[in-house]
């Protein structure tokens, strides 16, 4: 059974010793609302109400450097806003939606799907303008896979031939596509590696990945048996992954050993939310983001062919 909730969430800072918060979107009727959440508590507060009507699933996400999140909208406009505020700061027409991630130098990198594949662009924030990097880079992959790590200059996907798809975020050329030993939601891990969820029967497990070998190992074993699309991320400079269960807890991990650090409950009125953290910025004591919430609690593989979320 798939329930279908949609929500994402951006990160916002925390000075040292205080608790962290994420920002995100709830759904509300026929908008989404841009909302803070203390990550400790999971109590909440609205930054921005009725932000925008409908988003594309995997297209919201932040760059914490300069405190700004995207997100996609349903009008194909790249919606730009402060992470701490809410505040709008920009929203340039794009040429299409997809999933988005961090290009390496202020740019952004997306996905849009072309009749029968997937195609690499790189988007200008300020103006929206949008170049192909790589034409057909692959037919299909798996929802929330779709990461980038600016530090090394790399992008990831898990296709769904279930390889991991690596791309230079610059010039997009194809670095490694080594096999995996299945496909699940990515988020970068603490020392080069990745984690990723993997479905098993009937409960999931997170495992740590080699990129260059594509071998994983398991470091939590029937973790829980379900989770919301989309909340699976991580804080490399943390060296804390997070996820939103489906029992509405943001299970909080140790990307290093996968032993559980939290497990609060979020607000009920929220039980629709995703999230996701990000590396912190020098000049901002801590920061977590959370990014979007797609297609609610999956087993399966979530395909944003043709998604508009």
């Amino acid at each position: 059974m798939r329930k279908v909730v949609y929500i994402l969430l951006l990160g916002l800072l925390m000075s040292k010793g205080r608790a962290a918060l994420i920002v995100g979107l709830h759904s509300e009727e026929d908008h989404y609302n841009i909302i803070s959440i203390n990550t400790q508590t999971g109590a909440s507060s609205t930054l921005v109400d009725n932000a925008f009507t409908d988003f594309y699933g995997g297209s919201f996400i932040s760059n914490s450097t300069l405190g700004v999140g995207y997100a996609i909208t349903d009008n194909s406009t790249l919606y730009q806003f402060n992470l701490l505020t809410g505040q709008l700061l920009a929203n340039p027409a794009v040429g299409g939606g997809g999933a988005l991630a961090l290009g390496a130098s202020g740019n952004l990198v997306g996905l849009r799907f072309d009749t029968d594949h997937f195609d690499l662009f790189s988007i200008n924030p300020s103006t929206g303008a949008s170049s192909m990097l790589t034409d057909n880079a692959f037919a299909d992959f798996y929802g929330g896979s779709f990461i980038s790590n600016t530090t090394l200059g790399v992008g990831y996907a898990i296709t769904d031939s279930s390889t991991l798809y690596q791309f230079d975020l610059a010039t997009g050329q194809v670095l490694a596509n080594p096999a995996v030993g299945g496909g699940g939601a990515l988020a970068l891990g603490a020392s080069g590696n990745l984690v990723g969820l993997r479905f098993d029967t009937d409960h999931y497990n997170i495992v740590s990945i080699n990129p260059q070998t594509g071998i994983s190992s398991t470091l939590i074993d029937n973790a829980f048996p379900d989770f919301y699309s989309g909340t699976f991320k991580s804080n490399p400079s943390l060296g804390i992954g997070y996820v939103l269960t489906d029992e509405q807890k943001l299970l909080q991990f140790d990307l290093s050993t996968g032993q559980v650090v939290s497990q609060p409950a979020l607000d009920e009125i929220y039980r629709s939310l995703a999230f996701a953290a990000v590396p912190e910025p020098s000049t901002y004591g801590l920061i977590l983001s959370g990014v979007m919430f797609a297609l609610g609690l999956f087993r399966s593989r979530a395909n944003q062919r043709r998604a508009l979320i």
